[in-house]
């Protein structure tokens, strides 16, 4: 009987040996997991950052254009670069940056409760993500 008894404990020192080695396997594959999304988020985040410059880009060159003349507003829509751009019309098709990312800009006219209401919206797009940017006036 003595002989059993010392076989179970030795059983018993594998057992435990086996449970440590595999909670030491989780935690590493739990830790894993985190450092993994982690760095997945940052470069999501780094993608919408540049997203977001685009789009301002493109707010930025309509007010820059409007500002110097080279757009003119009207009843019925504006005046870019000499085309007539209607409302609720891209006034500035699709534009690729010196970055890969690219950016168009919306024009929409409305009335609001103070009164006429211009806007651009700018969308800007890096590696499929989007952001916008809009400029009420």
């Amino acid at each position: 009987m003595p002989g059993n008894k010392l076989n179970r404990k030795k059983g018993d020192a594998l057992l435990m040996t086996m449970l440590i080695l595999f909670s030491i396997i989780a935690v590493a594959f739990g830790g894993a997991a985190l450092v993994i999304n982690g760095l997945r988020n940052s470069n999501l985040s780094s993608q919408s950052t540049v997203s977001y410059y685009n789009a301002e880009s493109g707010d930025e060159q309509i007010l820059y254009a409007l500002r110097k003349g080279n757009a003119t507003l009207n009843k019925d829509g504006m005046v870019y670069n000499g085309q007539s751009i209607a409302m609720g019309s891209a006034v500035i098709s699709t534009t690729t940056m010196a970055n890969g990312g690219s950016y168009f800009v919306n024009y929409d006219q409305g009335v609001n409760n103070i009164g006429a209401l211009i806007s651009f919206t700018a969308v800007g797009t890096y590696q499929g993500v989007n952001r916008s940017v809009q400029v009420n006036f």
